[in-house]
């Protein structure tokens, strides 16, 4: 419990850092908070089964089950060096078993280092992803909501903004319906939605899909 509170002191005292607390960093607030009252039902709960589960550590059969580590990753483009970089960072998550559901939470942050001359220099990366699922009549509901902020070291460039220090958020949500009509076929359809914003206007996104078609499984 006291390891999950630390990350996410952490990860908010990084996203301070960057002078203003913004949307996102408000919406991870609230779902970290979300995260550690779940975890905290699970682990003082009076209710037996729940209390049995904690005592054995079995977090499956108490419903939750923590996650705390670190993520690292490298990345080499021999003909684009100024796309190289290293990312090391902190990635907490939850996962849940809540009524007929399935509730998983991620929140990750951490700094991804250019490894040559790049546009804006290192990066403070912060990302939370909220996927939910569940079954609806004979189908299955799946959402999927994912929060990203980004803010550099340096100015971006000359040309733009005034050669400004960007900074990048980024909300997407993505839900799914799929309908068996046989062991192997699935009628589906998916809503997706993307809005992006920074103080560079040139990396300002928006856009949304509605996809409507069939899903083939092998079934193995």
């Amino acid at each position: 419990m006291v390891r999950v509170l630390v990350c996410g002191v952490h990860m908010v005292s990084l996203l301070a850092e960057q002078g203003r607390m913004l949307l996102y960093v408000h919406a991870m607030l609230y779902i970290g908070v979300a995260m550690t009252l779940i975890f905290a039902h699970v682990y003082f709960s009076p209710m037996p089964k729940l209390r049995r589960a904690v005592a054995s550590r079995d977090w499956q059969a108490g419903a939750c089950r923590p996650s705390l580590g670190m993520e690292g990753e490298s990345r080499s483009f021999p003909t684009a060096p100024e796309l190289e970089g290293r990312f090391l960072g902190l990635r907490v998550g939850l996962a849940c078993d809540v009524g007929p559901g399935r509730l998983n939470l991620l929140a990750r942050s951490g700094q991804d280092a250019a490894r040559a001359s790049r546009p804006g220099g290192n990066q403070r990366q912060t990302e939370l992803r909220l996927f939910w699922s569940r079954r609806v009549g004979a189908g299955q509901l799946v959402t999927d909501l994912g929060l990203y902020g980004q803010q550099d070291s340096n100015g971006y460039s000359p040309l733009l903004a005034n050669g400004a220090t960007r900074h990048v958020r980024r909300a997407t949500l993505y839900v799914e319906y799929a309908y068996p009509i046989s062991p192997n076929l699935s009628v589906l359809a998916s809503l997706e939605g993307l809005g992006q914003h920074s103080n560079v206007e040139l990396f300002d996104v928006s856009g949304r899909a509605l996809y409507v078609g069939l899903r083939w499984g092998s079934g193995r």
